[in-house]
């Protein structure tokens, strides 16, 4: 009966019904049943402005749930909801939030830009881009912040070298070839690591693999 009931709040949750979703999941305490609250409230979050939000404690204990259950949609629902409280807003287009690879003669760079958390000592809540100098693309020890990302008016994302770094040409040349063609430069860093170039998870299908993207991500940036 449990197995049925969640089936069904699974359906409501994909067909965006926050109605049936709260109805059917409110009563129950499992962790299939949290991890598709996280899910509807990050939904009930974009469709009502004025709903109200959940706390930090919340949204951690909604994301440690949706792993638990292995739900990734649940799981970055949850993200962004976490991401949502520490900082400036995300750029929507342009550079965005993501790994990139631009190649050139001498052979290629990898950016990351992420958000810095609030309790960081540099640039709390701040967009920046770091570059990888390490060995492990998955290591956040291996890249080196080189500028911030500014989120202009319209959503896009541009990027500002710090001024140290502003002398080195083959650097601010990748740099301009990734503000010129950020989806381009994102297949790169998939095709080379395999993995989803905004959030960095295995890309397993073809579609995906040949796309650089998975369908979640995909899905949240209207790809």
């Amino acid at each position: 009966m449990r197995t049925a009931r969640i089936q069904v709040i699974k359906a409501a949750v994909d067909a965006a019904d926050l109605g049936a979703i709260f109805a059917l999941a409110r009563l129950g305490d499992t962790p299939d049943d949290v991890a598709i609250r996280a899910r509807a409230r990050a939904y009930s979050l974009k469709e009502d402005d004025a709903a109200e939000a959940p706390s930090r404690e919340v949204r951690e204990a909604l994301l440690l749930t949706a792993k638990a259950v292995g739900d990734e949609a649940a799981v970055q629902a949850a993200e962004e909801l976490i991401d949502d409280l520490d900082g400036k807003p995300e750029p929507t287009t342009g550079v965005q939030k993501g790994r990139y690879t631009v190649s050139d003669s001498e052979g290629h760079i990898t950016f990351w830009v992420h958000r810095k958390s609030l309790e960081a000592n540099f640039a709390p809540g701040e967009w920046i881009i770091e570059r990888l100098i390490g060995p492990q693309n998955d290591d956040s020890s291996c890249y080196r912040a080189i500028g911030f990302v500014n989120r202009k008016q319209d959503g896009r994302g541009t990027v500002t070298l710090f001024k140290k770094q502003r002398n080195d040409v083959r650097l601010a040349e990748a740099v301009r070839i990734l503000e010129g063609d950020p989806l381009m430069a994102g297949r790169g860093y998939a095709q080379a690591a395999s993995s989803c170039w905004r959030c960095n998870r295995d890309l397993t299908t073809p579609a995906s693999i040949d796309a650089g993207i998975g369908p979640i991500c995909a899905e949240k940036i209207g790809f």
